[in-house]
Protein backbone atom coordinates (compact mmCIF):
# COMPACT_ATOMS: atom_id res chain seq x y z
CA UNK A 1 0.00 0.00 0.00
CA UNK A 2 1.14 3.57 -0.56
CA UNK A 3 3.52 4.93 2.10
CA UNK A 4 2.35 7.73 4.37
CA UNK A 5 2.82 11.27 2.98
CA UNK A 6 3.10 9.97 -0.61
CA UNK A 7 0.00 11.85 -1.79
CA UNK A 8 -1.78 8.55 -2.38
CA UNK A 9 -4.58 7.09 -0.27
CA UNK A 10 -6.38 3.78 -0.46
CA UNK A 11 -9.66 2.17 0.45
CA UNK A 12 -9.86 -1.50 1.40
CA UNK A 13 -13.05 -3.56 1.30
CA UNK A 14 -13.28 -7.19 2.34
CA UNK A 15 -16.07 -9.73 1.95
CA UNK A 16 -15.99 -13.27 3.23
CA UNK A 17 -17.89 -16.43 2.37
CA UNK A 18 -16.29 -19.37 0.64
CA UNK A 19 -14.71 -16.82 -1.68
CA UNK A 20 -12.84 -14.25 0.40
CA UNK A 21 -12.55 -11.08 -1.71
CA UNK A 22 -10.44 -8.05 -0.89
CA UNK A 23 -10.61 -4.93 -3.05
CA UNK A 24 -8.03 -2.13 -2.88
CA UNK A 25 -8.78 1.21 -4.56
CA UNK A 26 -5.80 3.59 -4.78
CA UNK A 27 -6.47 7.32 -5.05
CA UNK A 28 -4.37 10.41 -5.65
CA UNK A 29 -5.95 13.78 -4.93
CA UNK A 30 -9.34 12.11 -4.67
CA UNK A 31 -9.07 10.59 -8.17
CA UNK A 32 -9.16 6.80 -8.55
CA UNK A 33 -5.81 5.73 -10.01
CA UNK A 34 -6.04 1.93 -9.90
CA UNK A 35 -7.91 -0.96 -8.34
CA UNK A 36 -6.77 -4.43 -7.30
CA UNK A 37 -9.18 -7.25 -6.48
CA UNK A 38 -7.95 -10.47 -4.91
CA UNK A 39 -10.27 -13.45 -4.41
CA UNK A 40 -9.25 -16.54 -2.46
CA UNK A 41 -11.25 -19.76 -2.47
CA UNK A 42 -11.40 -21.16 1.07
CA UNK A 43 -13.32 -24.34 0.27
CA UNK A 44 -11.35 -27.52 1.03
CA UNK A 45 -9.98 -29.33 -2.05
CA UNK A 46 -11.09 -26.54 -4.41
CA UNK A 47 -9.55 -26.62 -7.89
CA UNK A 48 -9.49 -22.83 -8.20
CA UNK A 49 -7.40 -21.29 -5.43
CA UNK A 50 -7.12 -17.57 -6.23
CA UNK A 51 -7.87 -14.86 -8.77
CA UNK A 52 -6.24 -11.45 -8.92
CA UNK A 53 -7.35 -8.62 -11.20
CA UNK A 54 -6.03 -5.13 -11.88
CA UNK A 55 -7.66 -2.07 -13.42
CA UNK A 56 -5.60 1.03 -14.05
CA UNK A 57 -4.18 3.34 -16.69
Amino acid sequence: MPPNNSGFTYKKETTTQYLATTSYQIFRGGQLMEQWVITLNTQPRAELVAIMSYDGP
